[in-house]
């Protein structure tokens, strides 16, 4: 593909490149590799909201939340996060069932 482009006649705008890189990127789309992100409860909250909007918008699939016991709650963490983001799976992990 680089080699259709460096030889053209015509200027290749930035434009084209980018509909070709989506083109290829929704090709590899199951070739990719899926990241998630790892919440230990131990940051602010919200740190913990900015973080998982610049990891949604980074393009993590995942939210990861665990659960310590004197911290954060998962499942809580896991509900502020669907506040802020869209696409991104919530996990709420490590909930002990005697608090």
């Amino acid at each position: 593909m680089y080699e259709a482009w460096r030889n053209a006649a015509v200027p290749v705008t930035i434009s084209a490149l980018s509909a070709a890189t989506a083109r290829v990127a929704s090709h590899c789309k199951e070739c990719l590799m899926a990241v998630g992100v790892f919440f230990d409860g131990f940051s602010s909250t919200a740190e913990m909201l900015e973080v998982c909007c610049e990891a949604e918008m980074a393009g993590a699939s995942s939210l990861w939340f665990a659960q310590h016991m004197g911290y954060r709650e998962a499942v809580v963490s896991a509900t502020a996060a669907a506040s802020v983001t869209q696409r991104v799976t919530l996990v709420p992990v490590a909930i002990s069932p005697y608090l």
